[in-house]
């Protein structure tokens, strides 16, 4: 029989001692928790389980005015502006710099800079620009200027505007490095055949960087429910700006765990299978691009 020696022992503990945090940390902060929220949302009280919170839960989806339904379609409206707004200006703004426009690495600087900023200093500084030198500017054309931030027609669009401002650095980070990597031969190749800028984003670059991009769409529709600003640091919900995830954090702060870890499964359970579907399709366009 083949014995260990006492070295390999000692290597093994070495090796299990660290993955033993790793594992405990696992166990703790996703096995534990996950399965204590799901039993949380079947919890009516007393020890008690039923399906009260859902009951509840679609209750809220038939009233129109519930808060449920104007988080979700404030939650939509800022994944929706992230999919179709930031992630390709993101795309169109990591190829100019790509193509080293001029003052590229100033603007390289500006974009990323918001990622390396304080959430609540950038917000200040934010909210002070708007109502300050903003609104002084439109005061010169307009008689009544509104109050951006207290105003339920303007304070959403405003948070929206912030969130696509900054959330361009690190997707351009990405997106500039995987360009980065594209081989120059082929760049050279097609502006020798005249592929003109547009086409050669299109075309060329697109497709080569696609693995990248496709791994951004995935990640976005993975938080797709999730998807919201600062509304802590803007408004706390006030002015008609709930989100699910800042309704889930208000439910939590007033310990109302078991409505919140309801509708947290029940989102879950719906964003699964879009998730599942979005994978599916990015893996497909990807099989096209490399055959």
């Amino acid at each position: 029989m083949k014995t260990i020696s006492k070295r390999k022992l000692l290597n093994y503990g070495f090796v299990m001692s660290l993955l033993a945090v790793a594992l405990a940390n696992f166990a703790i902060f996703f096995v534990y928790i996950n399965f204590d929220s799901i039993m949380l949302a079947f919890q009516v009280g007393n020890g008690e389980f039923g399906l009260d919170n859902f009951r509840m839960l679609f209750a809220d989806f038939a009233n129109p005015l519930s808060v449920i339904n104007q988080a979700l379609k404030n939650t939509m409206i800022f994944f929706a502006f992230s999919m179709l707004v930031q992630f390709p200006l993101s795309v169109l703004l990591s190829y100019f710099i790509f193509r080293k426009i001029p003052l590229y690495k100033f603007f390289r600087v500006v974009f990323f800079l918001p990622s390396l900023i304080s959430a609540v200093v950038l917000v200040n500084v934010y909210t002070y620009t708007v109502q300050g030198p903003l609104t002084d500017f439109l005061s010169l054309f307009m008689e009544d200027v509104p109050y951006f931030f207290s105003n339920s027609d303007y304070t959403l669009w405003m948070i929206v505007i912030f969130v696509i401002w900054s959330g361009f650095g690190i997707n351009i980070l990405l997106f500039s490095g995987a360009m980065s990597r594209v081989p120059i031969e082929v760049i050279e190749y097609g502006r020798m055949e005249g592929v003109g800028f547009f086409q050669e984003l299109v075309l060329i670059m697109i497709p080569l960087v696609w693995p990248t991009m496709s791994t951004v769409i995935v990640l976005g529709c993975v938080g797709i429910f999730n998807s919201s600003g600062p509304i802590l640091l803007f408004t706390q919900g006030r002015y008609d700006t709930y989100t699910i995830s800042y309704w889930i954090y208000e439910q939590t702060m007033e310990a109302s765990y078991e409505y919140a870890s309801a509708v947290g499964l029940f989102f879950t359970c719906v964003g699964l299978p879009i998730v599942l579907c979005v994978r599916w399709l990015t893996n497909k366009v990807l099989e096209d691009v490399e055959y």
